[in-house]
Parts: structure tokens; C-alpha cells; sequence
């Protein structure tokens, strides 16, 4: 484990700060509009009371909701991990949690696979690979719901975003 020691440099460049603030108020804003889209895209206009929850943890998560459908609440959580592997980019992944912490639905926008270590892209059936992680909370999750058989790109990445969502959903308050 490498231990690094840090250093607030904020102090002596209150310019950069003012820029960096400015940027990321603008672009959390539309990630919380992605976001609010998604939800209407996935729930229509059963999906209610859409509100902005403030994200909590240092972590790949960029925005995050709670909505009403039914009567029920629900949190919903953009993710941005790193797909750890150079040269290749961020996933954006949606997870969204009901009011008991399990997942009701995952969207990743697209599962990466390494063609160095295939003839071709192997198979995957991405709605059931989707639909594994359905009804799984931080008691039953494992992380092993997030490997694809043989050498792919995405596990990390899917696994760090639902950490990240449990984590927010416990940091939140959703679990009321």
C-alpha cells in the first residue's frame, strides 16, 4: 500500500480554486439534468418530486437524486469510475437503489472488452449481466456480481460504482 502525504495548496492559488469551482458548479448541474432525464427516460412521468441530493463522498459518484414513483421513494446515482487499464476511458454508470438500499436498476452505458485477448468480442448478454445485479444490497453484493468471464476492462469499474452508490445511499440518509 503506497501512503501519500498531502498538502492543502489551496491557499496560494485562490485563482485556480475560483476557476476549478466555477467549472465544476456548471458541469454538476448538468449532470444532475443527465441525470433527471434518465430517471424520466427509465420511469416516465410516474417519476416525481425529483430532487438533488448533494454527493457526500470523495468517490467516482457526480450527481445523485431521490425521486417518488408509486409512493415510493428511490435514489438514483450517476458514476464516473476510472477504467483502471491506460488509454481507456470513464464509464458512466446509473444505479439507482429503493428506499431499503437494493438495487432496482443498473445502466451502464457501455461495457468495455479487451479484443487484444479475443479473436472477437465474446458474448454477453448485457441485459442479463444488468439484471444480475437487481434486488442486491450491501449485505448480498460481493463484488464478485460485477466480473464478466474472461479478460474484459469493465468489473473494476462496475464494482467501484456500486461501492460508490451503497456508500452514498448509507453517507444520505437513505436508509430510513
Amino acid at each position: 500500500t503506497q501512503v501519500y502525504e498531502l498538502e492543502d495548496v489551496t491557499a496560494n492559488n485562490a485563482d485556480v480554486v475560483a476557476e476549478v469551482s466555477q467549472f465544476t458548479t456548471a458541469n454538476i448541474s448538468s449532470t444532475f439534468a443527465k441525470l433527471s432525464e434518465k430517471i424520466t427516460r427509465i420511469y416516465g412521468e410516474s417519476a416525481t418530486e425529483i430532487t438533488e441530493i448533494a454527493i457526500s463522498n470523495l468517490s467516482c459518484a457526480v450527481s445523485a437524486a431521490s425521486f417518488v414513483v408509486d409512493g415510493a421513494t428511490y435514489y438514483a446515482y450517476n458514476l464516473k469510475p476510472v477504467n483502471r487499464f491506460t488509454g481507456n476511458p470513464v464509464m458512466e454508470i446509473h444505479v439507482i437503489l429503493d428506499s431499503e438500499g437494493k438495487i432496482c436498476k443498473v445502466d451502464i452505458l457501455e461495457l468495455y472488452f479487451n479484443a487484444a485477448y479475443w479473436q472477437g468480442k465474446p458474448s454477453l448478454d448485457e441485459t442479463v449481466y444488468k439484471d444480475g445485479f437487481l434486488g442486491l444490497d450491501t449485505e448480498s453484493y460481493d463484488g464478485s456480481q460485477s466480473l464478466i468471464t474472461g479478460a474484459t476492462l469493465s468489473p473494476n469499474a462496475v464494482n467501484e460504482a456500486i461501492e460508490a452508490a451503497f456508500a452514498e445511499f448509507a453517507t444520505l440518509g437513505g436508509n430510513n
